[in-house]
Parts: C-alpha cells; sequence; structure tokens
C-alpha cells in the first residue's frame, strides 16, 4: 500500500499505528467507546475463527475486550463477509507455500518492515524538529 500511494500513506499509516497503540496501551478507550482494532477471531459477529479481523474494541489497562451485539445494516455486513473472504483466501494461499516460499515471502515482509521503520523514524524526525522549531520560535 505505501509503495503504491507514497510517503503520504506511510505518514497515515504511521498516525493510525500510533493512535492504535494509544488506545490500546496507554489511554484506553473512554467508557462507553469504542475503537476499531484488528484483533483474532474466535467467532464474533459470525467471522470465521482464528483469522486477524477489525472489530470494535473496548481497551482498559493493556487489553482489549471486543464489543459484542452491535447491530449491522445489510449492507455493512455483506462488505464484511466479503472482506472474511478475501482474508480467508489469504490464509488458505499461505497455507498452501511451500517451506521455501514461505521463507522467500517472510524475507521480503521483513525488508518491506524495514523500509518501513525507516520512513516512520524520518517523520518521527520531521515531527520533533518541527517541535523543536516551534519552541525556538517561541523563545526568540
Amino acid at each position: 500500500m505505501i509503495e503504491q500511494r507514497g510517503f503520504g500513506s506511510a505518514l497515515s499509516a504511521a498516525w493510525a499505528i500510533g493512535d492504535h497503540l494509544r488506545s490500546w496501551l496507554v489511554t484506553g478507550t473512554p467508557q462507553g467507546e469504542y475503537v476499531s482494532m484488528g484483533v483474532i477471531s474466535n467467532g464474533e459477529y459470525d467471522i470465521a475463527k482464528d483469522i486477524i479481523y477489525s472489530f470494535p474494541v473496548s481497551c482498559q489497562g493493556g487489553n482489549y475486550k471486543i464489543i459484542e451485539g452491535l447491530d449491522i445494516n445489510k449492507n455493512s455486513r455483506e462488505f464484511m463477509k466479503k472482506t472474511e473472504k478475501e482474508l480467508l483466501e489469504e490464509k488458505q494461499m499461505i497455507a498452501s507455500m511451500t517451506k521455501e516460499e514461505q521463507a522467500k515471502q517472510a524475507a521480503i515482509a521483513r525488508e518491506s518492515a524495514l523500509q518501513r521503520k525507516k520512513v516512520a523514524l524520518s517523520v518521527a524526525g520531521c515531527a520533533i524538529a518541527s517541535i523543536a522549531m516551534a519552541v525556538f520560535k517561541r523563545r526568540s
């Protein structure tokens, strides 16, 4: 996705990751509210077990709990099932790979992750520099 959409997408993804981690590990979610988080399915909302799927969750103390029982309209349900089907197909594709193919894909994923880390560090460096400049301007 980042390769296709460029730096703006990388920044957006980095920001989303930060929000995700903050809600999960730092602030939690306010009472009665929830966020969307990719977690392992246990069959909630009639989604297949053992796939990572985005569910509504509440977070407290570094733990999450899937919020069950929300009303899902027909269009949303169809989209959810389409997404589930795609994820199951990807899971099956990976399961059918030979060990050699899996190792090759893992190496590609590690290299891609390294590139994303470099972009995230660059973004963080720019943010720190911007903050430092703002502080410097205020003091001047």
